[in-house]
């Protein structure tokens, strides 16, 4: 993975993909992310805009036709976003419905 720390980015087109961006500043820039290895921290964005190609693109279409449908589709998505990546003990348990519980 290639290291950038502590760089100014302005107005580019970024591939982020197998990269590792740790204090750096983006400004005016395209971030493109297509689902690969990628860590982000600490990093300043300033007016970017985002393209996700291949896999990220297909990722992120089913989440948001899952999102759009609304009721429980739209209850899993938020969940998603709100667990993933945390440790298993942190996250409350989910409450399950039974035909019971409609009455």
């Amino acid at each position: 993975m290639g290291l950038y720390e502590h760089n100014t980015f302005v107005q580019q087109r970024m591939q982020l993909d197998g990269h590792q961006f740790i204090d750096n500043r983006f400004e005016n820039c395209i971030l493109v992310y297509g689902g690969g290895p990628l860590v982000m921290r600490n990093n300043k964005l300033v007016n970017v805009k985002w393209e996700f190609i291949d896999a990220a693109e297909r990722t992120i279409g089913l989440l948001s036709s899952f999102y759009q449908q609304g009721g429980q589709s739209r209850e899993f998505v938020e969940m998603l976003l709100t667990t993933h990546g945390k440790p298993a003990e942190t996250i409350p348990k989910a409450t399950t419905r039974t035909p019971d519980d409609a009455r």
